[in-house]
C-alpha cells in the first residue's frame, strides 16, 4: 500500500513540475533501440537547448517521474526517499532556481505488461513521441495475449501527444509503418525506406583495412535539403535508425544541420549495445549484450557475416519473454546464424534451439558448443580463439552474457567502464 502511495505522489509531482516548468517534452519507446535513440536525440538537442535524460535506464513508473523531478531511485534508505520528496515538492511549487531546470526533456518509456503505456501517458503531455520498432517477434510478448496487443500498447504513447505534438515513427518497421501512419495524430516517418519524410540514402557501411567496421556514412535528406552524414564510432546499420530520429526531432526543435551533424559524429555506442572492444589473442568483440530480441539478433548476425575474412565466432543466451514464439524464434536464429559464422556457442535451454537449426542447416558438431550458464562459457570460449577473431556475444538480459564479455577483454580492468550491468545491485556488493 506504501509503494502505491509513493508510486502516486511521484507521479503527481512530476506532472505538476512539468506544468510549471513547461519544458519541451520528448519520449522515446519500441522494442529495440529505445535508449540509443533516446541518446542520440539528447546529444543532438545539448548543442542548442539544456537538456535532461536519464542516466541510465529509467523507464518505467518510477524512473520516468524521477527523471522529471531530477532525483534517482534510493533503494530502501528511508531518509533519502524524504530528501526524494523534498526535491519533488521543491520542483513542482517552487519557484526558486526555476533558470536551472532544463528546458528539454528527453524520456524514455518502457512497457512488458498490458497497461503500462496507459500508465506513462498519463504523467505529462508531449510535444514529440518516437516509436523505433515493434519488432516481428518483440520482447515481452509472453506477457500479453498476442504480439498485436503489445503493438498496441506501445501506439498509446501517442494519446500523450498535445494538440500540435508529433509522432516520429520508424518507417524501415513494416508493422511500425503501417499502424502510426494510420494514427490520428501528426506524424512523420524516419528511414531507408522511400516513404520516409527523414531518409538515408547511398548508406554504407565503413572498413579499416582489416575489414571491421568503422561507421556509417550516408546522405541524410530531411523533405528536398540533403546533407552528407557520417558517424565513425557506429558498427551496424541498423543503429542508423537512432541518429535519423535525432535528427528528425533536431528538425523540428529547429537545431542548425551543422550542429546535428557534428553532434552525431560523435555518437558512439552504449556499453552492451553492439560496442566494439578488444580482445585477448588479438581479437574484436561485438559487445551485444545488454539485451537481445530476434530482431536484434539478427542485426547484430549481420554485422558479424561482414567481418570477412576474419573468423567469425557468435556466443548466443536465450532470448526471454518470447512466449509461443519461443522454438520457433530460436530455430530462426540458428539458421541465420549458420550462415553468419564460423563456430556457434550457445548459452542456455531456449538456446539450444539455435544449435538444432545450425546443425540441419549444414553446420557441423564440432562447429557448436553449448552451455547452461553464462558464467561456463567464458573460458571454453578464450581456449578457442585464434588471433584476428571476431566475437559476437549476445542475449537476453537475464542470461548476464556481459559475464562472457568479462572473461575474453582485453582490457578487464575497465570492466566497469565499458561492460553493461556493472553497479552495485547488479553485482550483488
Amino acid at each position: 500500500m506504501l509503494t502505491k502511495i509513493l508510486q502516486y505522489t511521484f507521479k503527481f509531482l512530476a506532472r505538476q513540475t512539468v506544468r510549471r516548468r513547461k519544458p519541451i517534452v520528448i519520449a522515446v519507446t519500441g522494442t529495440v533501440g529505445k535508449t540509443s535513440t533516446r541518446e542520440a536525440i539528447a546529444k543532438v538537442l545539448a548543442t542548442t537547448y539544456r537538456v535532461r535524460t536519464p542516466k541510465k535506464n529509467f523507464n518505467n513508473e518510477w524512473g520516468v517521474p524521477f527523471t522529471i523531478i531530477g532525483v534517482e531511485p534510493y533503494g530502501r534508505n528511508p531518509f533519502r526517499w524524504l530528501w526524494a520528496l523534498y526535491r519533488g515538492i521543491e520542483a513542482a511549487f517552487c519557484l526558486c532556481r526555476m533558470q536551472d531546470y532544463p528546458e528539454v526533456l528527453v524520456l524514455e518509456y518502457g512497457i512488458d505488461k498490458p497497461g503500462d503505456m496507459e500508465y506513462l501517458a498519463g504523467i505529462c503531455a508531449l510535444d514529440a513521441a518516437v516509436i523505433t520498432a515493434l519488432g516481428e517477434i518483440p520482447v515481452h510478448v509472453s506477457n500479453f495475449t498476442s504480439r498485436e496487443s503489445l503493438w498496441d500498447e506501445k501506439l498509446k504513447i501517442a494519446r500523450a501527444l498535445k494538440p500540435d505534438g508529433i509522432l516520429f515513427y520508424g518507417a524501415d518497421d513494416a508493422a511500425l509503418a503501417e499502424r502510426a501512419s494510420k494514427a490520428s495524430v501528426h506524424h512523420r516517418a524516419f528511414g531507408q525506406s522511400r516513404t520516409s519524410h527523414i531518409k538515408a540514402e547511398q548508406v554504407q557501411m565503413m572498413e579499416d583495412t582489416d575489414g571491421l567496421p568503422v561507421g556509417i556514412s550516408c546522405t541524410v535528406c530531411v523533405g528536398d535539403a540533403c546533407r552528407p552524414l557520417h558517424i565513425p564510432r557506429l558498427a551496424g546499420v541498423h543503429q542508423l535508425s537512432g541518429a535519423l530520429a535525432a535528427v528528425a526531432v533536431g528538425d523540428l526543435l529547429k537545431v542548425p544541420a551543422a550542429r546535428v551533424e557534428a553532434a552525431l559524429r560523435e555518437l558512439k555506442p552504449l556499453p552492451g549495445r553492439l560496442n566494439a572492444l578488444g580482445g585477448v589473442k588479438n581479437t574484436w568483440i561485438l559487445d551485444d549484450t545488454y539485451n537481445a530480441s530476434p530482431q536484434s539478433t539478427k542485426a547484430a548476425l549481420a554485422v558479424l557475416a561482414a567481418c570477412k575474412p576474419r573468423r567469425r565466432i557468435a556466443v548466443l543466451g536465450d532470448m526471454l519473454e518470447l512466449g509461443g514464439f519461443t522454438e520457433e524464434a530460436h530455430h530462426d536464429i540458428g539458421a541465420c546464424a549458420a550462415a553468419s559464422c564460423d563456430l556457434i556457442i550457445t548459452v542456455g535451454a531456449k538456446a539450444k534451439f539455435i544449435a538444432e537449426a545450425a546443425m540441419q542447416e549444414g553446420m557441423k558438431p564440432e562447429a557448436l558448443r553449448s552451455f547452461e550458464f553464462s558464467t561456463e562459457a567464458g573460458k571454453p570460449l578464450e581456449s578457442m580463439l585464434k588471433p584476428g577473431d571476431v566475437v559476437l556475444v549476445k542475449g537476453s538480459q537475464g542470461m548476464r552474457m556481459e559475464r562472457v564479455v568479462e572473461e575474453v577483454m582485453a582490457e578487464p580492468q575497465r570492466k566497469r567502464e565499458l561492460l553493461v550491468r556493472q553497479d552495485a545491485s547488479w553485482l550483488g556488493l
